[in-house]
């Protein structure tokens, strides 16, 4: 049911490859947040059409733009001649840019209840962030590094994505034995010695179990809803 589901537009990012701009796909900021299906996709065709026009960003201008369309189906000669005479609906143009990669922006649906497991950095009073804007991009692009262990989405990038806490055992705990000690046991854990980082496959008796061990004064496993997820990021890119 659609009250169980809650959609995010996602900001993929907007780089330039020496010979034609393109999306970025790297950390994904939340820009807006629905609980109506429809109202998305509203507004996450709006995004599109705008950026393309005030940024003047051609869908068609990329190397393999001609085999794209041919995988797609679509005739390339027919559709960029419409295209650039403007002959296209919007809703053309949205169908287009979505079958060629090209869309800024992402619609990403989640079960309403997901959790999201960041990390606390109460020494930085701040979160364990990822800014991966570029100099092309118009706004901000700064994410909240997170996890879920919610398994309806298997495809989605937070997924199978291990929380990584860079460290000895000692820098980690107060009780290095005792993390010593649940690594072996708890297959969701992994230590790397070579690179000194604790990998956590995002799990709840896992995450539980780490963070009673965590020196809190360094680390801490929290979670927020995925609105809170969105409070976070909005506020942090207005900010930066």
């Amino acid at each position: 049911m659609e009250d169980n589901k809650v959609y995010v537009i996602v900001y993929r990012g907007y780089w330039y490859t020496d010979e034609y701009y393109r999306p970025y796909s790297c950390e994904n900021s939340i820009h807006h947040l629905f609980y109506n299906k429809q109202d998305a996709i509203k507004e996450w065709k709006k995004l599109e059409l705008d950026f393309q026009k005030t940024q003047g960003y051609d869908i068609f201008a990329f190397e393999g733009c001609t085999l794209e369309m041919n995988d797609a189906n679509l005739d390339f000669d027919e559709m960029y001649d419409r295209y650039y005479k403007k002959s296209l609906t919007d809703d053309e143009i949205h169908n287009l840019t979505i079958k060629l990669d090209r869309n800024i922006y992402e619609l990403i649906e989640y079960p309403k209840n997901i959790k999201c497991y960041v990390t606390w950095l109460p020494n930085k009073n701040s979160y364990m962030l990822s800014d991966d804007t570029t100099e092309y991009d118009p706004y901000s692009n700064i994410a909240l590094e997170w996890h879920s262990f919610d398994d309806t989405r298997p495809e989605d990038r937070q997924n199978k994505v291990p929380i990584i806490l860079g460290g000895t055992l000692e820098e980690l705990s107060d009780t290095p034995l005792l993390l010593e000690r649940l690594i072996e046991q708890d297959q969701n854990l992994t230590y790397r010695t070579e690179y000194k980082c604790l990998n956590i496959m995002p799990h709840e008796a896992t995450i539980n179990s780490v963070n009673a061990l965590l020196k809190k004064q360094f680390f801490e496993i929290q979670c927020l809803t995925i609105e809170e997820v969105y409070e976070v990021e909005k506020s942090l890119n207005q900010t930066y």
